[in-house]
């Protein structure tokens, strides 16, 4: 878990927050009429990789809960 959290979770988080902080670029927000305007592809490749490695930890957290309650 914390191998999740240190090599995916907050490298990504981290980048995100850079990209955010730096503004939208040029053009963003501009979309077809009838087709509201979504994150830049590469915001939404970060938060699904921050969604996907929260879940897993979530996930192993039942994991190990479990293997303490067995183990007790």
């Amino acid at each position: 878990m914390a191998l999740i959290g240190f090599l995916v979770i907050i490298p990504a988080g981290k980048k995100l927050l850079k990209i955010s902080a730096a503004g939208p670029p040029p053009g963003a927000g501009v979309s077809p009429p009838g087709n509201p305007p979504g994150p830049p592809p590469e915001i939404a490749k970060l938060q699904t990789r921050i969604e996907n490695g929260s879940m897993t930890n979530f996930i192993l957290s039942f994991v190990v809960i479990f293997g303490m309650a067995v183990a007790g």
